[in-house]
C-alpha cells in the first residue's frame, strides 16, 4: 500500500525529468482503505499529455501553469477541475471518465479546448464555454433534471446523450429515458434529435415537461427527429403529436 507521502515523492521526481508525456495508473485497491491516491500535482512544464488515472487531486500549486500541455486524461479521479484548466493555456483535448467532482456539476472553461470527451458521470448542471471546441463527445445522466449551458459557437462534431434515471420528465402516461444528439460535418449525414420515451400505466397525468426539457438538450441545430417509443399499446399518437409542435422541432425538421 502506498502512502500519500510516497506517491508525491515519485511524482516531484517524475516533473524534474520533464517528459514529454505522462501517465500514472493506481487501481483503487492501491490507495488508502481502496479510494483514490490523493496527490498535490507538481508542474509539468514540457509535458504535452499527461493522463491520471484513479487519484484525488487535492491541490496545484498557486501560480504555476502547464504552458506546453496540451491532451489532459482524468480518469476515475476527483478534484477541482476548474483550478486544472485554469493552469492549462493551450489544452487542446480533454477526456473526463468516470469523474467525481468536488461539486455535482461539471464545469468546463477554457479558452483553447478544441475537443472535449465525456464519459460515464452523473450531474446536475453542464456548464461548458469553450470557444475554440470543434468536437464535442458526452454520455451522462441525471435522476430529476439537469440545466444546460453550452457556449461553444464553432462546434463541428457532437456527440451528446443523456440518460434519465427517473420517472421525472413526462406527458400524460410516457416517461423520458434518453435525449441525444449526432450532427458532424462529414458530408451526406445530417444532424439528428433522439428522443426515447417508455409508457407507464402507473404514471398519473402530470402536465406535460418534455418541451422545457428537450430544448435544453438543443445544443446545435438539427435535421432529422428519431423517435424510440416504447408502448404497450396504440397510444402514442398524442405524444408524437405534441413532440412536433414544439416550436424548435417544427421549425428545424
Amino acid at each position: 500500500m502506498a502512502s500519500t507521502a510516497q506517491v508525491n515523492s515519485l511524482l516531484s521526481v517524475a516533473a524534474e525529468l520533464e517528459p514529454k508525456e505522462f501517465v500514472t495508473s493506481f487501481p483503487s485497491s492501491f490507495g488508502l482503505l481502496g479510494r483514490s491516491i490523493i496527490i498535490d500535482f507538481p508542474c509539468f512544464h514540457r509535458t504535452t499529455c499527461i493522463m491520471l488515472d484513479h487519484v484525488y487531486i487535492r491541490s496545484v500549486p498557486v501560480g504555476i501553469e502547464f504552458p506546453m500541455l496540451e491532451t489532459f486524461s482524468l480518469l476515475h479521479c476527483n478534484g477541482n477541475l476548474d483550478a486544472l484548466l485554469s493552469c492549462c493555456p493551450r489544452l487542446h483535448t480533454l477526456l473526463l471518465s468516470g469523474i467525481l467532482f468536488e461539486t455535482s456539476d461539471l464545469r468546463v472553461n477554457s479558452p483553447s479546448l478544441q475537443e472535449l470527451v465525456v464519459n460515464s458521470f452523473s450531474t446536475e448542471r453542464v456548464n461548458i464555454v469553450a470557444p475554440m471546441l470543434k468536437k464535442l463527445e458526452i454520455l451522462f445522466t441525471v435522476m430529476l433534471e439537469v440545466n444546460i449551458s453550452v457556449l461553444a459557437p464553432i462546434m463541428e462534431d457532437v456527440w451528446w446523450y443523456c440518460c434519465y434515471t427517473e420517472e421525472s420528465i413526462v406527458f400524460g402516461l410516457w416517461y423520458l429515458e434518453l435525449l441525444g444528439f449526432q450532427a458532424t460535418d462529414r458530408q451526406g449525414e445530417l444532424p439528428l434529435l433522439h428522443v426515447r420515451a417508455s409508457v407507464d400505466s402507473s404514471l398519473f397525468p402530470y402536465e406535460p415537461n418534455f418541451e422545457q426539457e428537450i430544448e435544453k438538450h438543443m445544443v446545435v441545430d438539427f435535421s432529422l427527429l428519431e423517435l424510440d417509443l416504447k408502448t404497450d399499446g396504440h397510444v402514442f399518437g398524442a405524444l408524437v403529436f405534441y413532440l412536433l409542435q414544439i416550436n424548435q422541432i417544427s421549425s428545424s425538421l
